[in-house]
């Protein structure tokens, strides 16, 4: 039973990558003045300052058009204020995103992107993306729990497929083999009550 366990208990804290594609989720248009945040608990992670549009709703050339990695949908940051992902416990890995800026001009944006474990900096570096068509960022930010994304004032920028992970919570596996340890234990013990 104890070799059972400890097999089992190679599979604590083991993680899965996920691709982020905002495509599920609802978004507005070029003509709405709401739109849809992401949801906190959309791929494990919480949001702050990002929201959903649909960039083929765009003609083609604004970045938001432009930006669409994996149609519909893609993620902003609305009016241009900073935007923030994180995760309350524990931490999680950003490896990378495709970055565009939103409007159609011909100056490229720089955006820094800051990782965070609790109110330490980890990470601090900027990022020059275009309008013309997204920029595969590799950010590889390990072991964080916040990331901020800090664009020049009142200028939007365009997410998609953000490839990140969160760790798994306590395996099932685990939990069944603390559940059959303890109930191979009260065996035990009924069987010498019986005798």
């Amino acid at each position: 039973m104890l070799l059972g366990l400890a097999v089992l208990g190679t599979t604590a804290g083991k993680t899965s990558a996920t691709l982020l594609t905002f495509d599920g989720l609802p978004s507005g248009g070029p003509l709405d003045t709401f739109f849809p945040p992401v949801p906190n608990g959309y791929g494990g992670l919480d949001w702050n300052g990002v929201s959903t549009i649909n960039g083929k709703e765009f003609s083609p050339g604004p970045g938001y058009y432009n930006g669409v990695v994996s149609p519909d949908n893609v993620a902003f940051n609305p009016y241009g204020n900073p935007a923030s992902i994180g995760i309350s416990a524990g931490t999680f890995n950003l490896y990378s995103a495709y970055l565009t800026y939103a409007l159609n001009l011909q100056t490229p944006l720089d955006i820094q992107v800051e990782g965070f474990l609790g109110s330490t900096l980890l990470y601090s570096n900027t990022y020059v993306v275009n309008s013309s068509a997204p920029t595969l960022v590799n950010f590889n930010y390990l072991g964080v729990n916040s990331i901020e994304f800090v664009p020049p004032p009142s200028q939007e920028f365009v997410m998609d497929n953000l490839s990140e992970t969160v760790p798994d919570g306590p395996s099932t596996f685990i939990l069944f083999g603390f559940a059959s340890a303890g109930l191979a234990l009260m065996q035990r013990k009924l069987k010498r009550v019986d005798l």
